[in-house]
């Protein structure tokens, strides 16, 4: 049975995922409003949301009524230390006004190291004038190209050269390999009567996307057709829906993502795209890198499972040393795998000890005696 503490947790993390950071104050709720949501006394609700606050889950802000909100939530967006009371609201978003817009690349591991040139390439394309200039991240699958891109985004929107609700949206080119006219209407837009199933005007993605991010994934299925529109759109930033003459206008940010190498486009439309950035696989990246990989994974399966995580040396060891040919991908489903195989373990404890057992066999079965790495940086 979910106990009180929990109730408000969940409301906590549901207000602060679904509101708006325009108005900070959306992102906050009062006593009243617990217990009008959960049903129950002033007394109690006041009294769990101060112990929450006591426990670094929940911080609040000193005002008439005290309002109180998610401490996660602002870390992790922000980067940024939380204290356990605020004065105002006015002080509060003095701290969050004087953090540099900097901190979002320390959710990249390696910003500093691995990934310090990918993250300069990125600035690059982000100020050039009038619009930036497009860019293609190359790299293994499960590399973390979506996540640059997305962090791209929110970096943009950190410096004002986005707006906070400006359009971030995604297209995998994959899912549309075999049917290059419905992947031209997808991205260009149609108008009704434009071909067969075309029973009303569409809006693209191109079109949809105006003052925001495209993120263009697996974009070398792309046919040269395909190709040759967009960088058609890329010199002149317009384009018409199919079955229609009028050209229309999108101020649209382009992010391409390969797994392919750059023999496999055209060479028209890779010349539109000064910015290439390769994002290095697992394997490439340095001992110390990798650790960090591990650790914010185990501890970002910690906060979804609720559970403190402890991993023994020899699995940390025997982690280090795994080859994932599928990279950062692979790499969290492992770590999945084992957390899921702990809990089954552990008998319903607060914490659960990742052991060697836990990992799929898969992972451990070529590991007799593992090199001592896990004090290695």
């Amino acid at each position: 049975m979910i106990t009180l503490a929990e109730s408000i947790f969940q409301f906590a993390e549901s207000r602060c995922y679904s509101a708006s950071l325009k108005e900070t104050t959306s992102l906050f709720f009062s006593t009243e409003e617990i217990t009008q949501k959960l049903n129950i006394g002033r007394t109690q609700a006041s009294r769990e949301l101060n112990q929450l606050v006591n426990n670094h889950v929940l911080f609040k802000i000193n005002t008439r009524p005290v309002l109180f909100s998610l401490r996660e939530f602002f870390v992790q967006k922000f980067q940024i230390e939380i204290v356990e009371e605020y004065e105002s609201i006015e002080n509060f978003q003095n701290q969050l006004n004087s953090i540099s817009s900097e901190k979002v690349f320390e959710k990249i591991i390696g910003y500093n190291s691995g990934l310090a040139e990918a993250v300069e390439q990125l600035k690059t394309a982000i100020f050039y004038p009038n619009n930036g200039l497009p860019v293609l991240l190359m790299g293994e699958t499960g590399v973390g190209k979506s996540y640059f891109a997305q962090i791209m985004d929110e970096y943009m929107i950190r410096e004002g050269v986005l707006l906070e609700n400006s359009p971030f949206l995604t297209l995998n080119c994959a899912q549309y390999a075999n049917n290059p006219e419905l992947l031209s209407g997808v991205l260009f837009g149609y108008t009704k009567g434009a071909f067969t199933g075309a029973d009303e005007d569409h809006k693209g993605l191109l079109e949809a996307a105006d003052e925001g991010v495209l993120f263009l994934d697996e974009v070398h299925r792309l046919n040269d057709e395909g190709q040759e529109k967009l960088f058609n759109f890329m010199d002149k930033e317009n384009f018409s829906r199919i079955g229609e003459t009028k050209e229309r206008q999108s101020k649209v940010r382009l992010v391409f993502a390969t797994t392919e190498s750059t023999e496999s486009f055209l060479q028209t439309f890779l010349r539109r795209i000064p910015i290439q950035i390769y994002i290095p696989s697992v394997a490439e990246r340095s001992l110390f890198e990798k650790r960090q990989l591990i650790e914010y994974l185990f501890k970002k399966e910690s906060q979804d499972i609720k559970k403190t995580i402890e991993v023994t040396p020899r699995v940390m060891d025997i982690l280090l040393q795994t080859t994932f040919s599928g990279n950062i991908g692979e790499m969290e489903n492992v770590i999945k795998y084992a957390c899921g195989s702990a809990i089954a373990h552990s008998n319903k404890s607060r914490q659960v000890e990742i052991k060697i057992k836990d990992l799929p066999q898969k992972i451990y079965a070529s590991f007799d005696s593992p090199v001592e790495l896990a004090n290695a940086e």
